[in-house]
């Protein structure tokens, strides 16, 4: 849309009566009379997009984790403490994570830093993005139950 003095162009469309004089002025010099309209460019071709490159995602390597689970805190325990939380952990291209952010927490500090820690001490398979190792993000749930 382009407003010319008090007249509005609109995908060559005159609004009021007396732009057609108007933008006939602008065009002074050229073949067109003031009652005619230029005519629109040719569309351009869309830029394609480039094709999604395959991506695998960051998993945990969990049998490679020092112990099989997250200690579960004595106090805790005494409590009965339970409840699942969402890990965000930052994994660098040699698969090890190197930031852990709560994303969901179980609802009790001991159980979200005692898998915290654990993770740490955890191997990923890293994200490979076109068959190279990437850096990425991964989210990772863990559920803290009692057992009888």
């Amino acid at each position: 849309m382009k407003t010319i003095g008090t007249c509005l162009l609109l995908l060559g469309v005159t609004l009021s009566s007396g732009c057609a004089s108007t933008y006939g002025n602008l065009v002074s010099g050229s073949r067109l009379g003031a009652n005619e309209w230029p005519s629109m460019p040719a569309p351009t071709t869309p830029i394609s997009k480039p094709a999604p490159r395959p991506v695998t995602p960051a998993s945990l390597d969990r049998g490679k984790c020092p112990t099989p689970e997250p200690r579960y805190p004595m106090a805790s325990r005494r409590n009965e403490e339970s409840g699942t939380l969402v890990l965000h952990v930052q994994v660098d291209a040699n698969g090890t994570a190197s930031k852990v952010e709560v994303s969901r927490s179980s609802g009790h500090a001991r159980l979200d830093e005692s898998a915290k820690s654990w993770i740490l001490t955890c191997p990923f398979k890293p994200s490979i993005v076109d068959g190279h190792p990437q850096a990425s993000w991964s989210s990772q749930a863990y559920t803290f139950t009692l057992q009888d």
